[in-house]
C-alpha cells in the first residue's frame, strides 16, 4: 500500500494496518512486521522530565515496515536524539476544521497518522507534559484504535515507549533510514496548538524537548 499523503480535510480511519505519513515522494508499503503484542509497564522518572506511570511500551515486535524515500525527510520531520516524527511538518498547515471535534461527535477528534521511527538498537520515550494532557494524547496502542477514527482525549496515552529492533531484525533496505524501526499511530488533538513534548533516552540525563504544530504553523 502506497504512503498516505496527508490531504487536508480528509483523514483516512486509523486501521490497525500500517500507513505511513509523508510527502508526496514517499512510498512505502507498510505491513505488521511481526504478530507479537505491546504492553504497559511502569517507567521510574528520569532527571529533567516529569514523574511517569503506566507507560505503554511499543516493542520490536509490533514494528511495521515499508520503503522511505529519504528525499528531504530530515527537513520535514521533527528529529528528537534517535527517534524521529516522519513528515510532522506536514500537519503544520492542516486547517483548523482538521483539528476540530467531529460534527455531531462532541468530545471525539480524529486520529492524526504519524509515523514513529527510532534508530537501531534505541528506546525513546515520548511523554506529554502534565499540562497538555486535556488536550493532547497519544495513541499508539493497537488495541484502542477503531475502524470510526473518532477518539476522546482520554483514550489515548500521555507516555509512550519505543523499543527499536536490533539492526539486522527489520526488513528494510535502501540505507540507513529504512533500518530504523517504525511504528505506527496518531496523535489525538483537541484544536490547534503547538504541542510540547518530551522524549526520554538512557544516553540523556534531562529529556530532548520538542515541539509539533497542529495548524499553528510554525512554533516558536
Amino acid at each position: 500500500m502506497r504512503s498516505i499523503l496527508l490531504a487536508f480535510g480528509v483523514l483516512i480511519p486509523l486501521a490497525v494496518s500500517a500507513c505511513a505519513l509523508g510527502g508526496a515522494e514517499t512510498k512505502a508499503t507498510e505491513t505488521p512486521a511481526r504478530a507479537g503484542t505491546a504492553e504497559a509497564s511502569t517507567a521510574p522518572a528520569t532527571s529533567g522530565a516529569e514523574p511517569q506511570t503506566d507507560v505503554f511500551v511499543r516493542t520490536c515486535d509490533t514494528n511495521v515496515y515499508g520503503t522511505l524515500d529519504p528525499h528531504s525527510w530530515q527537513k520535514r520531520s521533527i528529529i528528537a536524539g534517535p527517534l524521529a516524527f516522519w513528515y510532522a511538518d506536514e500537519y503544520a498547515r492542516g486547517p483548523a476544521s482538521m483539528i476540530a471535534p467531529i460534527p455531531g461527535r462532541s468530545g471525539r477528534y480524529q486520529g492524526l497518522k504519524l509515523l514513529v521511527l527510532v534508530r537501531p538498537g534505541a528506546v525513546a520515550t515520548v511523554i506529554v507534559p502534565e499540562s497538555e494532557r486535556r488536550d493532547v494524547a497519544l495513541l499508539y496502542n493497537p488495541a484502542e484504535w477503531n475502524d470510526r477514527n473518532a477518539y476522546r482525549i482520554k483514550d489515548g496515552e500521555s507516555a509512550v515507549t519505543f523499543e527499536a529492533c536490533e539492526k539486522g531484525e527489520t526488513i528494510g533496505t535502501g540505507g540507513p533510514l529504512n533500518e530504523m524501526t517504525q511504528f505506527n499511530g496518531s496523535f489525538l488533538v483537541a484544536g490547534v496548538r503547538c504541542v510540547p513534548l518530551e522524549v526520554l533516552v538512557p544516553e540523556e540525563s534531562r529529556a530532548i524537548r520538542v515541539t509539533l504544530s497542529f495548524g499553528a504553523g510554525r512554533c516558536a
